[in-house]
């Protein structure tokens, strides 16, 4: 079935219902896209005469050659993701420890409530499920320290020779660093954009590692809130 919101067809049944007297199903979906996850019911009925529906015929896509330009915002979009989850949850752990929470993390008794982005800093609201206990923590200056870093990292301009095969230039190196923040934050192409769902994060595998570890929904949640 094919999600009304957002028009793919990853979604799965949540609740079904059957109808005697109208003799047809009644089932409740939930989309499993990334960054969608609505809900929406469909109906199920015997076709009349028992007519088979005709195959679909589907045309063979060609498959176009990505530009340079486009994996190195790709490559710079998923570095810049995993340190930024990887940063915010390493806070997250250290706040676990200092306050011998980390038991309680692992046994899920200790839950994420929300971790955003609030007046540059990044906000934690963690809840004790059994004890009903509430706890916030902040963090300044986080975002700015991780970009200082990726675009000083070797690793980071590794890729640039890859990509662009050749070495980065001073002036390449400038330009990025000009350039890094407003690409992050561009309203059309940027980090936000449909384009870099779920399903892009997971080529990563420390983001695949946290998706699993707080589940798909939760992480996408927090994702958006501190962006």
């Amino acid at each position: 079935m094919i999600c009304p919101k957002c028009k793919q067809k990853t979604n799965h049944v949540i609740n079904t219902k059957f109808f005697d007297e109208f003799n047809y199903l009644e089932r409740e979906r939930e989309c499993r896209t990334n960054n969608c996850f609505n809900k929406f019911i469909t109906y199920e009925q015997i076709s009349p005469d028992n007519k088979k529906i005709p195959k679909l015929k589907i045309p063979e896509v060609k498959i176009r050659k990505i530009e340079a330009r486009t994996l190195w915002q790709e490559h710079r979009f998923l570095n810049y993701a995993s340190m930024l989850i990887g940063n915010v949850f390493a806070v997250l752990l250290d706040y676990l420890k200092e306050n011998n929470l980390e038991e309680k993390f692992d046994e899920q008794t200790i839950t994420i409530l929300e971790i955003k982005n609030k007046d540059g800093e990044i906000y934690y609201k963690l809840e004790d499920d059994i004890e009903g206990k509430i706890y916030v923590y902040k963090k300044r200056g986080l975002k700015s320290n991780i970009i200082r870093k990726l675009l000083n990292s070797k690793e980071y301009w590794e890729g640039f020779k890859e990509i662009f095969k050749k070495d980065p230039s001073e002036e390449d190196k400038v330009k990025e660093h000009q350039q890094f923040q407003k690409s992050i934050v561009h309203p059309k192409t940027g980090i936000m954009s449909e384009k870099y769902n779920l399903d892009f994060f997971k080529q990563n595998e420390y983001l695949a590692y946290w998706c699993h570890k707080v589940g798909d929904k939760d992480f996408w949640q927090i994702w958006i809130k501190l962006n």
